[in-house]
């Protein structure tokens, strides 16, 4: 007699074999293996999650949303599902529940770790006239450039003062920058204030939609002495030379 169990897929062998395939880029072999491991509609959440590793490089947007969907209806509490869930809705344009999930970054860890613990409220979009409020910063240096545009909405929504916090090595670049009343660098004091919001945060409190953007352009400058500095240096050269950055903060988590 044969034992019932023999039959039964071995996930844990799949789920390793399909994790040194995405290791390697062939995310068309694990999504053969994967797919082979869940035809049967049903499986660990673990080899879902594989597959849509698998299949949204390939640019199967669609079905990887579809699968975390489900995931997010399974355990809720899959935050880590959650983030990558609201990456998709932004991607499709979907904003105002896409910014909701995307608020659920303060319960993974890797965000916690540098979550801010303020006891003053969140700043949710509402007029706080005669009030102030703190915006400060919270990941890597690309994120605090592009959201630094939002600044100036942000003070002429909530009708506030403004200050604005950043670390100290984007504090040069984002003090020219408008919309604050006032710009400290991360490490400092900051002022007595009455709400606070995250950067990114702000799109949501600003309910920003597909329609308000790109908005105004140029909302960064560099330091004209900086400038003047480096067109004299490079005065000499016979042709111009073009600088490209590919990379900013390392990932430290």
């Amino acid at each position: 007699m044969n034992d019932a169990s023999t039959s039964l897929p071995d996930h844990a062998t799949i789920y390793q074999h399909a994790n040194a395939l995405l290791s390697e880029q062939r995310y068309a072999e694990a999504e053969a293996l994967l797919r082979n491991a869940l035809a049967s509609g049903t499986g660990p959440m673990t080899l879902w999650r594989q597959l849509i590793y698998a299949i949204r490089p390939q640019g199967n947007v669609d079905e990887s949303r579809q699968i975390l969907e489900m995931i997010v209806q399974a355990v809720p509490g899959d935050m880590g599902a959650r983030f990558d869930l609201a990456e998709i809705l932004l991607l499709q344009g979907e904003f105002n529940r896409g910014w909701r999930e995307y608020r659920f970054r303060y319960h993974m860890t890797h965000t916690a770790m540098i979550g801010r613990h303020v006891q003053r409220p969140r700043w949710e979009g509402q007029s706080i006239k005669g009030k102030t409020l703190l915006i400060h910063d919270e990941q890597g240096y690309g994120d605090i450039f592009q959201f630094l545009r939002m600044v100036a909405w942000a003070r002429e929504r909530s009708g506030a003062r403004v200050i604005l916090e950043v670390n100290p090595e984007c504090y040069t670049l984002a003090k020219r920058c408008a919309g604050y009343d006032e710009i400290i660098p991360q490490g400092t004091i900051p002022p007595a204030f009455d709400f606070h919001c995250e950067l990114m945060s702000l799109p949501m409190a600003l309910g920003l939609q597909l329609s308000d953007l790109p908005g105004s352009t140029a909302y960064l400058s560099a330091d004209p002495e900086r400038v003047a500095h480096w067109q004299t240096r490079l005065s000499d050269l016979s042709r111009p030379w073009v600088g490209l950055v590919w990379a900013g903060l390392a990932n430290t988590w």
